[in-house]
């Protein structure tokens, strides 16, 4: 059933009574019926007021938890330390007993209540990172962070639809994917607490939009904040790489899509119809180079945080490891095939940024040999599978060194040999490609609506037979287990050399001297090389200099290691000379290796000044290049790898 209410957004209602969980559940004496109500009365607090209706209950107790995590952000975050003012009634107001139950939940007596009013307040001041605030000109929530749930004995939320009936100050608007799912004037009801928590959503005013289409669907994009960015051109870019991505999955499977991004925030986030990300309030003056794989401008920035948190609307929202949905919000969700739900989406940001013409094949060639120097030179791999990073990724480790295995480029750089492979063996009649459109073929076939679906899912162990199912080539299988689930890296250039490429590694021209470790352009506030393989940042700080550079790798063993520079310190001088990109190499030409130079860096925003010892340049430069002669067979399987044929196999 379609219902038109205004000609912006597209409403939609789905038949409520025919949607189940997408996973089986056990059987429980009452099936109650959940909705919220959310109201902003002063804004400038930064308190929502929040109510909790159930009713149909038959339970002598009831317990009402808030989530310690938010799905596609894996990390402990125990959200229900804002909760405030917590008040449960039934429906005649009468108050009911109640006790905090661990730092999650709260357990109510309701023996012979029907009818349930749980009210709280939930403070939220976290601009910046995408999180939840309300404040004076604006607001903003990740479900996970705002909405208590009725828990069944189970550890899941009730099953069955939610309502949110949203009271927005006067003049604001809301923008979110839950407009797809609009009842009534700012009432919407979503078919599981699962898919409510899935919709980000900004309220505010003097938002920047734009309208496009792809495949006859519509795509709302909306920035939020100042900046020198043209909306317009932000919104062209989308739609190239957006319809690259929806051209190698045959359609995508949501009815509309939102793209929210903010500026002087960090981070991205995918979810099932909408992605939420921060993205550079200066720098767009600078030109995108489609041919440097290390050009780190703003709207490098953009395009590449979109195309992968936008491929995400199939890698880990529909095809996903089986654990990530329906969710337990009250425990860690540990899963080995984060390298895979990750790492291969991080493989099709490249690709596509390629595909769609946004990039030449040049930028993501040298993309991928940047991937493989990390993953060759990063000391946390020699001793960590992908499988092992992801399963731990919950659990940040002190030595920062280990993130540099990280599993995003280390299974892309993977991704990219086994879809040479595939396509060789199969003589490229298939590729990589075809085992994501077999997943997402499964999801569709079992799909209840167009969030929630029991196919599309697959448990650690069961990678190689889906790939032999999808490719008939059962050789892959074995590939994919020794190189996600060991530390052995592939012969780089047997694989390469399928499509008539070979990796390079170009020693140094001079001794000149150099800092031990490796650095990007930190953008304002953080650029794509972190915040598109969704590294989270534990130190540093923001910063609005587009040329500032931030310590990505630290070589192991090296003077700076020694010294104690550290993953993420953003760099600010030596010896007094204010360090950028561009004036990097002049400061450290004025010097010889072994001189000792005071390096300032930022950590966790403070200043530090360390004395570090300068080193002849040693590390090698790493490229892919082609062949001199390549055959014609090695022609036509790079040809159809760049183009992504064949199409649909």
């Amino acid at each position: 059933m379609v219902c038109n209410v205004g000609s912006r957004h597209l409403l939609f209602l789905s038949c409520i009574a025919a949607v189940a969980c997408a996973c089986a559940r056990p059987a429980y004496a009452d099936a109650p019926s959940v909705s919220y109500e959310l109201k902003m009365p002063q804004p400038a607090n930064h308190v929502f007021d929040l109510t909790l209706h159930v009713s149909g209950l038959d339970r002598p107790q009831t317990t009402v938890a808030m989530p310690i995590w938010i799905p596609g952000y894996y990390s402990d975050d125990h959200y229900a330390r804002n909760v405030q003012r917590f008040a449960a009634h039934d429906g005649s107001g009468k108050e009911l007993a109640w006790h905090q139950d661990g730092d999650t939940a709260w357990s109510i007596d309701t023996k012979g209540v029907s009818d349930l009013v749980v009210s709280y307040g939930l403070f939220a001041n976290r601009y910046g990172d995408i999180g939840t605030q309300l404040a004076e000109q604006r607001a903003e929530f990740n479900g996970a962070q705002i909405f208590l749930f009725v828990e069944n004995p189970d550890g899941y939320p009730v099953a069955g639809p939610v309502t949110l009936h949203i009271q927005r100050p006067a003049g604001w608007t809301i923008e979110s994917g839950l407009l797809a799912m609009q009842t009534a004037p700012d009432t919407f009801t979503a078919p599981s607490y699962d898919v409510l928590d899935d919709c980000p959503t900004i309220i505010g005013h003097d938002f920047k939009t734009a309208e496009f289409s792809v495949d006859g669907k519509p795509y709302h994009l909306v920035i939020d904040g100042p900046g020198t960015y043209r909306v317009d051109d932000l919104a062209a870019t989308a739609k190239q790489l957006i319809s690259s991505e929806v051209r190698m999955m045959g359609h995508a499977a949501y009815s509309q899509y939102w793209i929210l991004f903010q500026t002087l925030a960090g981070g991205g986030m995918e979810h099932l119809n909408s992605t939420i990300s921060g993205m550079p309030e200066y720098g767009w003056e600078h030109k995108h180079d489609p041919s440097d794989p290390q050009d780190f401008t703003a709207m490098s920035d953009f395009a590449l945080t979109l195309a992968h948190e936008h491929f995400h609307s199939w890698n880990v929202k529909r095809i996903r490891p089986r654990v990530l949905g329906p969710f337990r919000y009250a425990q860690e969700v540990h899963t080995r095939r984060l390298d895979v739900a990750e790492g291969l989406t991080e493989y099709y940001m490249y690709v596509h940024g390629m595909r769609s013409g946004y990039e030449e094949p040049k930028a993501m060639y040298g993309q991928f040999a940047d991937t493989i120097k990390t993953e060759e030179l990063s000391p946390g791999r020699r001793w960590m599978s992908l499988g092992d990073l992801s399963w731990n990724t919950w659990w940040r480790n002190d030595d920062p060194n280990v993130p540099n295995g990280d599993y995003y480029d280390g299974a892309a750089a993977m991704a990219l040999m086994l879809d040479l492979k595939i396509r060789h063996d199969t003589n490229d009649k298939h590729s990589l490609d075809d085992v994501m459109r077999y997943l997402f073929r499964d999801w569709e076939a079992k799909k209840q609506n167009e969030f929630i679906s029991t196919g599309g899912t697959y448990g650690d162990d069961e990678i190689p037979a889906i790939l032999e199912a999808a490719t008939g080539d059962a050789e892959t299988g074995r590939l994919f287990n020794e190189w996600w689930n060991t530390t052995t890296l592939p012969d780089w250039n047997t694989y390469l050399n399928y499509a008539g490429l070979e990796l390079k590694k170009t020693a140094p021209k001079s001794t000149a001297p150099v800092l031990d470790l490796s650095t990007f352009q930190t953008g304002a506030p953080m650029g794509v090389g972190f915040r598109a393989r969704g590294i989270k940042l534990a130190s540093g700080i923001p910063s609005i200099n587009p040329d500032q550079l931030m310590i990505s790798r630290v070589e192991s063993g090296g003077t700076a290691e020694r010294a104690g520079l550290q993953v993420y310190d953003v760099l600010q001088s030596i010896d007094g000379a204010v360090v950028t990109g561009e004036s990097l190499p002049g400061i450290l030409a004025l010097h010889r290796a072994g001189d000792t130079v005071n390096v300032s860096i930022v950590r966790e925003g403070r200043v530090i000044v360390i004395p570090v010892v300068l080193v002849p340049a040693h590390v090698p430069t790493y490229s892919i290049e082609p062949i001199e002669k390549p055959s014609p067979a090695q022609r036509a399987l790079r040809a159809d790898f760049e183009e992504g044929r064949p199409f649909g196999t």
